[in-house]
């Protein structure tokens, strides 16, 4: 549902919602943030939310890391969609095609 136009706050405003009241946002959680951030065009906010994920122990996966590089690729950053792709690497993760159509934009 956040996913849709410029809801990229309330996916945020959710994420501290759960915090909040003492639960751990998930894997779901952050992808539909990230998502979010996509059709928003706030690709630091994806990056961000990429470490914060990564400093709270929690591994992104490739369709994380794929929603993080289309907010990059969407908004002209295709520099850092392609450190999205090797960062895949480095997790042990395999970038898919979609994965890659994400990081060339």
């Amino acid at each position: 549902a956040y996913e849709k136009g410029q809801q990229w706050e309330l996916a945020l405003h959710a994420l501290e919602d759960l915090r909040q009241h003492k639960l751990r946002p998930d894997l779901l959680s952050f992808t539909a943030a990230i998502n979010a951030c996509e059709k928003g065009e706030q690709w630091k906010v994806a990056l961000d939310m990429l470490t914060e994920m990564q400093h709270g122990n929690l591994q992104p996966d490739t369709i994380c890391y794929t929603a993080a590089m289309s907010a990059c690729a969407c908004c002209g950053q295709w520099q850092h969609a392609l450190t999205m792709l090797a960062a895949m690497r480095s997790a042990s993760l395999k970038p898919d095609l979609i994965s890659y159509h994400a990081a060339l934009g």
